[in-house]
């Protein structure tokens, strides 16, 4: 056939053909869907678990570790551990593994040379360069351990208001006493009467009644306290160790697929070792903890999704306009 002289093609013709040509463009859309799914799933940030582990160091003023992954993998299985954990994460993620300028990574690589997330929510965020990226994840894990192994077993006791509350009811109530005992005197009663005849507000009546407000005052505020006994709610865990433990092993979800039990435990028994210290006991119920985690976030949702409307308080202690 002649080339500038194409062969005519009948209406039936055509319209197979370009039934053919769309179902072959459905089919590619359709395997270009899930392509295009499976990129944006294998796509990895680390600022979430940077943050965490950045603001729990300044929250609880740590300093710079005195053991690393050196001293952590000569426990026999930290080291095999370790080698899984960033192993499963380049096989999810491949070159797709982001994170934004974080002082940790500058003595191994440049993120401001590497591609660009194109998202405008993450467009601080560089690529990682893939050379780099194994070197990178054991950085991240060493500091996450540290972290870990220097955080206090128990938070200190937060001052929920119920001590203030209780001086000023004592307070209230030794003033109600003193005014009696100061008022019964006849010298004062007569100081007083001389005072109020000349004029002055609020009175004298309502002046002796202060002694029975401030009583009043006193035992509504301890009826106050007495509602207050409620135990609160709490969200999460209450040993910070185990809050940021439990938060990498969602992060092992994220980055590997899986929640990495085994391999965390054993890089948590390396890290302790290497701090010449004891594994604490939640080390060997990590799965435990997290049902526990699960089951507090369940109750916490609960708390503040079903509830009575917040009292409104009354004119009296309300701020004026």
């Amino acid at each position: 056939m002649h080339p500038l002289f194409p062969r005519t093609v009948k209406k039936k013709d055509r319209e197979v053909s370009v039934r053919s040509e769309s179902g072959t463009a459905s089919q590619v859309a359709g395997q270009a869907r899930p392509k295009e799914a499976e990129e944006k799933r294998r796509r990895l940030v680390l600022d979430y678990i940077l943050a965490e582990i950045g603001a729990t160091r300044r929250i609880y003023y740590l300093r710079e570790a005195t053991f690393g992954l050196e001293q952590i993998e000569q426990e026999p299985v930290a080291k095999p551990a370790l080698e899984r954990i960033i192993r499963d994460t380049l096989a999810r993620h491949g070159t797709e593994i982001y994170s934004k300028m974080d002082p940790m990574f500058d003595k191994i690589c440049d993120i401001r040379c590497g591609k660009r997330l194109d998202e405008p929510s993450f467009d601080a965020r560089g690529r990682i360069p893939p050379v780099r990226a194994a070197k990178v994840l054991r950085l991240l894990l060493e500091r996450a351990l540290q972290t870990i192994v220097q955080l206090p077993k128990k938070d200190a006791p937060l001052k929920d208001g119920k001590r203030d509350l209780k001086r000023l009811a004592s307070h209230c109530e030794k003033l109600a006493k003193e005014m009696d005992r100061v008022f019964k005197r006849g010298v004062v009663c007569h100081h007083a009467m001389v005072y109020f005849c000349e004029g002055h507000s609020p009175g004298l009546e309502q002046f002796y009644r202060q002694a029975k407000e401030l009583k009043r005052i006193a035992e509504t505020i301890r009826a106050i306290l007495a509602k207050a006994r409620s135990k609160k709610q709490k969200m999460d865990s209450p040993h910070p160790q185990v809050r940021l433990a439990l938060s990498l092993i969602a992060w092992f979800k994220e980055s590997t697929g899986k929640m990495q039990y085994a391999p965390f435990k054993a890089l948590l028994d390396g890290a302790y070792a290497a701090k010449g210290m004891d594994p604490p006991p939640w080390v060997d119920r990590l799965e435990i903890e997290m049902t526990r985690d699960r089951a507090r976030r369940k109750a916490f949702a609960k708390s503040i999704t079903v509830q009575s409307p917040f009292p409104i308080p009354p004119r009296s202690l309300q701020n004026p306009d």
